[in-house]
């Protein structure tokens, strides 16, 4: 019996092209199903660019991006204009800084676990990745932070960036979390709160090496003090030996070779020898380091304001610490705005020399020496603006310098006409003016010096007078004698 086949078999084809792909299609919409939890799907957002930062924020937050680049742009903006000149580098691609809403939209809710992956808290409401190219912020309490603090927070992340961009990517993390507090605006309360946590560790003992310090190796010591020591050695690095030192250290990292070798050479001596002569010197910066920072001498608004008061000195003392910076950054730009504003201060300076001169030498009565002081005052004053120029007191001092000049003269010429008898009354007139003047401004030399010219002359008319009544007694006796001689009987010649 043979083998029987069916008469008509229906021929083998393989699948279509449009199956095949409706069959891709339902599977990847499954597996997308089954991982989107685990992902955690970002959410829609809306971006704009803002030199060099992407500021993106989620879709349904309480502020578009337009209200935060009005908000924080002005901040961005300066921030990011200053770390581009401190470290003489740019990031190549956009720092992206996202504005996060949480899932269920209530303030006090937390972001996804998942959206944070890969990045660090800098902040309650604050997440950055370990190079600073991704910045993410908890809109709602961000926005319920103070201006200031919600500034250092952003110069705290967009710093990262630039340090790192800088370095090539191989600054250590601890240090790179110092540098990026270093890179805060200073907060006294804030940063007597660091330097307490570096004297408690440094008083105990239990300061880390920096070895450990600086490669973020589990510490057996609080979070928050560790934050404050690394803070402390950045602050050291930059403070002894400046930003441009400071510029060269980073460049060296860019190569690879290590910190220990990129200190060698750049601040030219070994990793131990600067950490030890950084413990030797917390004494100091306990006492009064922790409030300083080389990052505020770019803002010249502080000196500005100190100027628009006349306070020159103390503009002078804020802007020299702004033009070492620029010196030392080669910022010619900036460096010719503030020699420009030490220069007015230099101006104002010698005014209220040339005025406290001025009024010493009316204090001493030497007239001609204030009109000289006041001249060249006045001459120097134009420089100044109309409002800082002492028109006022150089008017008052011109009219005190002209009465007592006035009075000297009126006393010299009584003098000279004292030695005249005719002319006593006119040298007395002139002498009680003279002294009148010259009690009115103090000037006690002088006025005694009038009053004996006028006690003198008393004396002499007084003499005048004696004399006038003696020849007028003489003369009374003679007309008496006369008249006696002349008698009728007298004349009786028989």
């Amino acid at each position: 019996m043979g083998l029987c086949l069916p008469r008509n078999p229906v021929p083998y084809s393989a699948p279509r092209p449009l199956a095949r792909a409706l069959t891709a299609l339902v599977l990847s919409a499954v597996l997308l199903a089954a991982i989107a939890p685990a992902l955690g799907a970002a959410p829609a957002t809306t971006s704009t660019d803002l030199g060099k930062v992407r500021i993106s924020v989620d879709a349904g937050a309480p502020l578009g991006t337009a209200d935060l680049v009005e908000r924080f742009g002005p901040t961005i903006t300066e921030s990011t204009e200053q770390f581009g000149t401190l470290f003489a580098a740019q990031p190549a691609i956009p720092i992206v800084l996202t504005f996060a809403v949480a899932s269920d939209a209530t303030p006090d809710a937390t972001l996804d676990a998942a959206r944070l992956s890969g990045l660090q808290p800098i902040a309650a409401d604050a997440w950055v990745s370990p190079t600073g190219g991704r910045v993410v912020l908890a809109l709602s309490p961000f926005l319920a932070r103070s201006p200031t603090e919600a500034e250092n927070i952003l110069r705290n992340a967009l710093g990262r960036a630039y340090a790192q961009t800088a370095a090539a990517g191989h600054l250590p993390p601890g240090l790179l979390n110092g540098i990026a507090r270093y890179l805060e605006i200073p907060v006294l309360a804030r940063q007597a709160r660091l330097g307490s946590l570096v004297q408690r560790a440094y008083q105990a003992g239990t300061l880390p090496a920096w070895s450990a310090l600086f490669t973020a190796r589990p510490l057996p010591a609080d979070q928050e003090a560790v934050e404050a020591t690394n803070y402390a050695a950045a602050s050291y690095l930059i403070d002894r030996y400046g930003i441009g030192a400071f510029q060269r250290f980073t460049t060296e990292l860019a190569g690879g070779g290590g910190w220990p070798a990129a200190m060698q050479t750049a601040f030219g001596e070994p990793a131990d020898v600067i950490e030890a002569r950084w413990r030797e010197d917390l004494p100091r910066w306990f006492e009064t380091g922790w409030q300083t920072s080389a990052v505020t001498a770019f803002d010249l608004a502080p000196a500005a304001a100190l100027l628009e008061r006349g306070a020159y000195e103390a503009a002078r003392g804020s802007l020299q610490r702004s033009q070492h910076l620029f010196t030392e950054l080669g910022d010619n730009e900036r460096l010719a705005r503030v020699e420009a504003l030490i220069a007015q201060c230099d101006v104002g300076i010698q005014v209220e020399g040339l005025m406290t001169e001025a009024q010493s030498a009316l204090t001493a009565h030497d007239y001609p020496r204030a009109f000289l002081l006041l001249d060249q005052a006045e001459r120097l004053a134009v420089a100044l603006p109309e409002t800082h120029r002492p028109t006022a007191q150089v008017a008052t001092y011109r009219t005190l310098a002209t009465q007592g000049t006035s009075a000297s003269e009126r006393l010299a010429e009584a003098e000279r006409e004292a030695t005249n008898w005719a002319r006593t009354v006119r040298a007395r007139e002139l002498a009680v003016t003279a002294g009148t003047t010259f009690s009115a401004l103090g000037d006690v030399e002088r006025t005694e010096r009038a009053q004996a010219l006028v006690r003198t002359l008393d004396i002499r008319q007084g003499r005048l007078l004696l004399a006038l009544a003696g020849f007028g007694v003489l003369a009374l006796v003679w007309l008496g004698f006369w008249l006696w001689a002349r008698a009728p009987e007298r004349l009786r010649w028989a």
